[in-house]
């Protein structure tokens, strides 16, 4: 019957539903996963769970128990411990769902009833205890779930309770009467009769030591005294689940004793393998190449062909080469030993041996086929035999190996594949291990890797030579295995710290690059915003400008676009760029989003590929638009276009510095042009006269000083004009002096209009006005003066209460050098020509004599 948990069980009854079932499996495991555990143990620490965490995100499919033992931060025996102790500690699904009002806890106890007489399980749990209060307690717990519970206070009692009960789990008290409970779990395994126990320690000492005794004396489960009600039954549930799920893996049993096969096969068999025989050698090779078994078990001495021979076609052939092979012998000599490992045996077996032993050691190597250590270890050896020893060493052991024939290929490999460590060989015919390690020391990308010596040579001179040349260890041959990986272990966790340190560095050296960067961007942009606080013009500003982004996004172009008042038309005073021509075709549109937000932002109108929806395909991407505001409005907005690949990353991380520089630029410059704006402004207000728009009178007398000193060098002549409203007061007078506010303002764009770019127009102050005329003769002065006479006359017309009204000026006129060379003589020249005019019964010109 397949296996399902209750929680399936009651979404499949239609009691729950799936989601609710998801829900409850999550409150389940909420502060129960192994790495909480792990540091409730003092087992794992933060750093290690963050470790763990990272190299799932490296390795898909990876579990988190299996990601802790590749990093060597758990072992087998305290990873199943965590396993048990998450199993035990779970709250039952009912309950959780019951609290939380999914059913009641009427439709939980009926479905618990119909569920448990479905299911597989167990009957009889056999108790072993010198405490009859103990096994009392236990029993009573078990009662409630219909289990029959036996009590044995020895260890003597309990080898015949196991016998005439025949017990499906047995907990087993650390110390017994006769014997300590690892002992018993011994006997029993030991035993032919028992073969499915499954066996629980139950102690209030969970050491890691203690937890590799009782597993490696075949005890599957650790139960923590006082036992509590919940975490039995948890466990005995989940052991009823494991012994019901088969496994998948194919184990080939090769064997000419029909009695020997069906011995190994059961224990496969009792532990949920799949089992395949073969007779002998040459049918194992072709049901290995034809059903691709997981692990052959093959015996030695076998007719046909045995399985020294067997074993040596399975590793020649690519396509049965990576299967382990377990080899099975009743003669434990070291030369059949040494046979079965150069043949390329994983293990070796001696007949007859412990039950259990040889099911747990397979289950052991298909585990350490999932486990996947991130440590590549590269061995350099010239003998296959011995590559192949080393090799499967390692692997069983879950890390990654590269094999190298001599020290040339080794050398190939390291550059290729930068192993965590290199174990070579001393003396082989293509570069020996000591010029091979040489080498590795003298590149600067290899120098840091350990490098391990192995030689059958004993002499202190190769010892001597071989540290020399720079290698980390030296193991003579043959080793031992346990010391092999005790040593590696040690220099590969001393390449981590070196590692460490290494990263640390590069991360602190970029850090550094970084803010030494930003410093340099920083200092930039100071030094451009000094610049443009000393430039007046908006011209000057733009040429700053240009330089500046250029220096600080190299490769990129872009424009400045400023808006008009009415916010529907636009101006690209600067570009900056190669193609940046082309730009002026990518102007915003009204609904561009960088003039629609009201705060200092980057547009958002942007596709998933980082590019501004409101431009067209110019060959950039990475388009950013930011406002340049002002305290009233927007000035208009500065536009970025970065080469893919090329400029910077901004396009994916609004984190990234080079966006904020962008930002940062752009409330720069957006501060620099309306500082000069507002000296623009500044500037017009302190020259301007605000009724008629002409310069002022301060600004008239710097101009005309200047134009004197200009003329005098250029020996060129010049004109003053003083014009004078007729009858201006008399207007006031009669109209109010609104009127004669609108006559004055009405004056001065006429006179605007009529001057050339060089002349200077300006009011005098009241209705008094002289207009400066640089590089003029006498004729041209008084034409122009007519000209100006009739302009007032003629187009001059103010309405005032249904009535139209005219207004004439008289113009008195003096010129440089005749009438004086310097600018009082010339204010007054043209004054006494005025007052003239005025004399000759005014709307006329006069020139001073």
């Amino acid at each position: 019957m397949e296996i399902m948990s209750f929680g399936q069980y009651l979404v499949d009854q239609g009691c729950i539903k799936k989601e609710d079932h998801t829900r409850s499996i999550e409150l389940q495991n909420k502060d129960r996963l192994l790495g909480n555990l792990g540091i409730e143990l003092n087992w794992l620490t933060h750093d290690s769970i963050s470790s763990i965490l990272t190299y799932q995100e490296e390795h898909a499919g990876v579990r988190f128990g299996e990601a802790a033992v590749s990093l060597s931060l758990l072992n087998f025996n305290q990873l199943k411990y965590l396993l048990d102790l998450r199993t035990r500690r779970k709250i039952p699904i009912g309950n959780i769902l019951v609290s939380n009002g999914v059913i009641t806890q009427e439709t939980l106890n009926k479905s618990l009833m119909d569920f448990n007489k479905n299911r597989k399980r167990f009957e009889n749990i056999l108790v072993v205890d010198p405490s009859t209060t103990i096994a009392m307690i236990i029993k009573t717990m078990l009662s409630k779930y219909a289990y029959s519970t036996f009590h044995a206070k020895s260890g003597a009692e309990a080898m015949k309770l196991s016998i005439e009960v025949q017990p499906d789990i047995l907990i087993i008290s650390e110390v017994l009467k006769d014997m300590n409970g690892f002992e018993l779990c011994s006997r029993l395994l030991d035993s032919k009769k028992p073969v499915s126990m499954h066996m629980v320690m139950l102690s209030s000492n969970d050491s890691i030591a203690k937890l590799t005794n009782a597993f490696e004396a075949g005890i599957g489960h650790f139960l923590r005294k006082p036992v509590k009600e919940s975490e039995l039954v948890n466990m005995i549930y989940q052991i009823e689940k494991e012994s019901t799920e088969a496994r998948e893996e194919n184990i080939l049993v090769v064997d000419d004793s029909k009695g020997a096969r069906m011995v190994i096969s059961k224990e496969m068999l009792s532990n949920g393998f799949k089992v395949l025989m073969a007779e002998n050698g040459r049918e194992a090779l072709e049901m290995a190449k034809e059903l691709k078994p997981d692990i052959i078990a093959m015996d030695v001495e076998m007719p046909v062909m045995n399985g020294f021979e067997a074993c040596r076609k399975l590793k020649d052939d690519p396509t049965t080469r990576e299967i382990p092979v377990v080899m099975i012998s009743s003669n434990d000599s070291s030369e059949t030993r040494s046979h079965g490992f150069e043949a390329g045996a994983v293990e070796f077996f001696v007949k007859p041996f412990k039950s259990g032993r040889l099911a747990s050691h397979i289950h052991m190597l298909l585990e350490t086929k999932k486990i996947s250590r991130r440590e590549k270890i590269l061995i350099a050896e010239d003998s296959v035999t011995t590559r192949h020893i080393i090799k499967y060493i390692f692997i069983k052991n879950g890390y990654n190996v590269i094999e190298a024939k001599d020290g040339k290929d080794a050398l190939r490999l390291i550059q290729k594949n930068k192993p965590d460590l290199i174990l070579t060989d001393c003396h082989m015919a293509e570069m020996n291990g000591f010029e091979l390690t040489k080498e590795i020391k003298r590149i600067k990308e290899t120098k840091h890797i350990p490098v391990i010596i192995l030689t059958a040579i004993t002499s202190q001179e190769d010892r001597l030579k071989g540290l020399e040349s720079g290698a980390n260890d030296y193991m003579p041959k043959p080793f031992d295995e346990e010391e092999l990986l005790a040593r590696v272990k040690v220099h590969l966790n001393n390449k981590v710290l070196y590692d460490q340190l290494d990263q640390e560095r590069n991360k602190y050296k970029q850090m550094y690059n970084e803010q030494s960067r930003i410093l340099r961007d920083i200092s930039i942009l100071n030094t451009m915003s000094h610049k443009l606080q000393a430039i007046s013009s908006a011209s000057g500003s733009y040429s700053v400008i240009n330089d500046s982004i250029q220096i600080l996004f190299p490769g990129s172009k872009g424009m400045i676009v400023l808006y008009k008042e009415d916010f529907d038309s636009c101006d690209v005073p600067t570009t900056w760029g190669d193609g940046s021509e082309d730009l002026f075709g990518e102007l915003p549109s009204s609904d561009c989003q960088a003039l629609k937000k009201s705060e200092k932002a980057v547009c958002e109108k942007r596709g998933n590929d980082g590019r501004c929806l409101d431009t067209g395909d110019n060959g950039f991407v990475n388009h950013y638009c930011f406002m340049l505001p002002n305290e009233q409005n927007t000035l208009g907005t500065i536009h970025f276009y970065n080469k893919a690949g090329k400029a910077d990353s901004t396009a994916n991380s609004k984190s990234d510095s080079r966006y904020y520089l962008m930002n940062m630029a752009a409330e720069y410059i957006a501060l620099s042009l309306t500082n000069t704006r507002l000296r623009g402004e500044l500037v017009e207000q302190s020259i301007r006269d605000p009724l008629t728009g002409l310069f002022n009178r301060r600004y008239m007398e710097e101009s005309l000083n200047r134009e004197i000193i200009r003329a005098k060098r250029m020996n060129n002549e010049m004109g003053i004009l003083m014009l004078d409203v007729d009858h201006f007061k008399r207007f006031n007078d009669d109209y109010g002096h609104l009127t004669g506010d609108c006559l004055l303002k009405g004056l001065g764009p006429l006179l605007a209009k009529d001057v050339r770019a060089d002349d200077i127009a300006c009011r005098y102050g009241g209705e008094e006005f002289i207009v400066v005329l640089p590089g003029v003769n006498r004729k041209l002065a008084e034409e122009r003066a007519e000209h100006i006479r009739r302009e007032v006359e003629t187009n001059l017309k103010l309405s005032f209460k249904d009535k139209t009204l005219s207004v004439t000026v008289s113009i008195g006129i003096s010129m440089f050098p005749f009438n004086s060379r310097d600018y009082t003589g010339l204010i007054a020249a043209a004054d006494k020509a005025l007052y003239q005019a005025k004399a000759n019964g005014r709307n006329c010109s006069v020139v001073a004599k």
